[in-house]
Formats: C-alpha cells, sequence, structure tokens
C-alpha cells in the first residue's frame, strides 16, 4: 500500500472514535535493512572499578571496540528507545554510514534479557517516566543515575561523557573529524536532555541528532500557541508558530525537569546559565519524520487505527503539541527565537517516515546531514551536509 503524502490526526472527544479495521500505515512506516551481525562489548566507565561494572554496548561484529586505536575518520554512536533494543539500532546504524565506527548504547533496566547484572550496569525499573517518586532518582533518558544497588552511581549523561572523550581523544583516534551522537524516540530524548546539559565544553565535531522524540526540555516556561488540535504534516511544516507562557492551571507541573527547566534537574545538571549558553553553539539537527502525526489516544480523520509507538500523552507532553511532528517543529521554532537566530540548530525534515528509527536513520536526509560531507560517504556531494533546512 503506497503510503499517503499529508496525513493527519484530530484530538476530538473519545465518544467520537470511529470504527477502525486497519492500522494506519504511516503511524511507523519507513524503509528499513536491519540486516548485518553485531556483538555485545563492555565499556569501563569512572565508576566501574569501584562497582566492578561496566557500561555495555554493541558494535558490529568484527570492529574495534571503543577506545581501541583507529584511523577512521568518523564515529557514529546511535541510542536506542525505550524498548532499550540497542542491538537492532546498532544494525539500523551500519547501513550508509560508510567507513564510519559504529557504536551502540545499551541501557539496561533490572530484570532486562541480556542484562549481566555481575558484569555490566543497569538502570531501575521503574525509571520510565521522569522524576521516579521512591528515590527522587530519574528517568535514564533524563540522565537518571544508575541503580543505587550498587556502591556508586553514574548518570546516563556522564557515560555519554565518558565515551565522547574517548572518541575525541586524538592519541586513540588521530584522524576523527566526526561524531555523530543520534537517538530516535526516547533516544532522541535522552540526545536532546544531554546536548542542553552536557557540562562538556563545545567541540564542533560533535554533532547532535533528536529524531522523534514524544518530549524534550523547553528552555523557558512558554510554550507553542495552540491553534488547532489537528496533526496534519502540511500544515504543521508550513504554520507559523507563535508562543506564550502556557495557562498552569490545566497542568500545574507542565514545566518541571524533563519537559521544562522548573525544579531540581537531575543530578548530573551544573550552572543552567552557562548549560544553556553552550546550548546554541552546539550542532544539533532536530529530525522529523513527516508521517509521525499519530495519537493513539485521538480519535482520527483517518479510518484506520493509530500506532503511536508510545507517544506520550501526559498533560506536560500534551503542552507541548499533540503529537511528536508538532512537538518538535514547534520548538525548533522557539529555538530559532530563543537565540534571536544566533544558534548552530536545524530542522530536518524526513519525508514519508513515521515512528521508525531505522527508517529515520537509514534515510538519505539523515545520512547526508550526518556524513555526507566526509569523503567515502554517499555520493560526496558537497551540499549534503545542508540538507537539513536551517531555521531562518
Amino acid at each position: 500500500m503506497m503510503t499517503p503524502r499529508r496525513w493527519c490526526a484530530v484530538l476530538l472527544g473519545a465518544a467520537s472514535v470511529a470504527a477502525a479495521e486497519e492500522t494506519c500505515p504511516w503511524c511507523e512506516a519507513g524503509p528499513c535493512d536491519a540486516s548485518g551481525s553485531v556483538a555485545k562489548e563492555r565499556f569501563a566507565v569512572s565508576i566501574s572499578a569501584s562497582t566492578g561494572r561496566s557500561y555495555p554496548y554493541w558494535v558490529p561484529r568484527g570492529q574495534a571496540r571503543l577506545g581501541e586505536a583507529s584511523g577512521a575518520r568518523a564515529a557514529f554512536v546511535v541510542h536506542h528507545g525505550a524498548a532499550r533494543n540497542g542491538a537492532d539500532y546498532t544494525k539500523y546504524a551500519m547501513k550508509g554510514a560508510g567507513d564510519a565506527l559504529v557504536f551502540g548504547a545499551q541501557v539496561y533496566e533490572a530484570g532486562d534479557e541480556g542484562l549481566d547484572e555481575s558484569r555490566e550496569l543497569w538502570w531501575a525499573s521503574n525509571s520510565d517516566d521522569g522524576l521516579d517518586d521512591e528515590d527522587a532518582g530519574y528517568d535514564w533518558h533524563w540522565g537518571g543515575e544508575s541503580t543505587p544497588e550498587l556502591n556508586s552511581t553514574i548518570s546516563t549523561f556522564a557515560v555519554l561523557d565518558e565515551i565522547l572523550e574517548t572518541l575525541l581523544d586524538r592519541r586513540v583516534y588521530p584522524n576523527l573529524t566526526r561524531v555523530v551522537l543520534a537517538g530516535h524516540s526516547a533516544g532522541g530524548q535522552i540526545v536532546q536532555r544531554y546536548a542542553l546539559l552536557s557540562t562538556r565544553e563545545v567541540d564542533r565535531r560533535v554533532k547532535f541528532f533528536v529524531a522523534n522524540p514524544s518530549s524534550v526540555a523547553w528552555l523557558s516556561s512558554d510554550r507553542p500557541v495552540a491553534d488547532s488540535s489537528c496533526c496534519d504534516n502540511a500544515t504543521i511544516a508550513d504554520r507559523v508558530w507563535t508562543f506564550a507562557p502556557f495557562d498552569a492551571a490545566s497542568c500545574p507541573t507542565y514545566d518541571i525537569y524533563g519537559y521544562g527547566l522548573s525544579g531540581p534537574l537531575c543530578p548530573y545538571a551544573r550552572d543552567l546559565d552557562a548549560s544553556l549558553r553552550r546550548y546554541a553553539r552546539r550542532y544539533v539537527t532536530y529530525l522529523s519524520g513527516q508521517s509521525d502525526v499519530c495519537n493513539s489516544d485521538a480519535p482520527s480523520c483517518a479510518t484506520c487505527v493509530m500506532e503511536d509507538g508510545g507517544l506520550d500523552t501526559s498533560c506536560e507532553a500534551l503542552a507541548q503539541g499533540p503529537c511528536r511532528m508538532a512537538r518538535l517543529y514547534a520548538f525548533a521554532r522557539f529555538v530559532d527565537a530563543y537565540y534571536h537566530g544566533e544558534h548552530a540548530h536545524a530542522l530536518l525534515p524526513v519525508p514519508n517516515v513515521g515512528h521508525s528509527g531505522c527508517g529515520m536513520f537509514q534515510s538519505p536526509q539523515f545520512l547526508r546531514a550526518a556524513f555526507g560531507d566526509l569523503p567515502g560517504h554517499l555520493d560526496d556531494d558537497p551540499a549534503a551536509s545542508r540538507v537539513g533546512r536551517a531555521l531562518p
């Protein structure tokens, strides 16, 4: 079935849901080659000596491990989403990345299949919705600390710091000129929040790609002014966005950390003003699937069932928009307004791809933006690095 070029989801009362017989084909659409063989490795982080555990990650089978000397010119660090399927994402990333080294992050939660608790770090199994009421810890894709069951903990953001520090060490990787850090869905959330709060100084060799997140951390208490409850991709793309303080009476927690920057931040965070200044100077691309407009909790203007890939439909997330495409477009436009156009961020549409990490990271749009200006990637298109439509 051919994917239509225009899709929409309308938020109406639940009683108006029309009977549907099939799943909407565009919601998770996207060509995908998930073939290939990968191997799990372990990376010693700053708490490995005290805990006896390391951070697990994946590589294409036969590739050098993280920290092994290499003459590679590029590296691709890819982060899985809420399914914590790092092996799959590593396979997605292997296609089209040319001679780039590929490393697939692997966050395990307690009880996950594949976790070796005697050798590997893990995060609390209830760390999947932001602030943990029981121990004041935070979700792993919000920079949360690893399990308190061990005698030391580490933030997922600190893990990414240490991975980047290793890759940017010229003694180990003397020819490396590009590190791509990309995540999809919940992986997009961790990449956006990490790019915002990372305490590392800006290094222009690093490019961040935030793909189809359910939510992002807004930079102020403003939110997009809703002019319609419809998620129509053509309307979203052409909309002139306006922003104003959100009505907190309808959602008092709309700006808590994770969704915004109010209240206590994750324990990793330091000097928010400095973080906001660095964020403007980091290369951040908001990668938006043009078919990621589905919301399972909302009736559709289509006559099919919406599969939204676990879209966050909390009031905090809905304050950012009714679907992922709307949320990411609104935030990208807000970033431009917040920094008065003085920033290194871009918005990159990916047509005919929905909520599919594989489809996003194998799209020509992503591959050209990430690697297209490097020799040996795609067709060495001199315009490839400018595929992403720069924010005006």
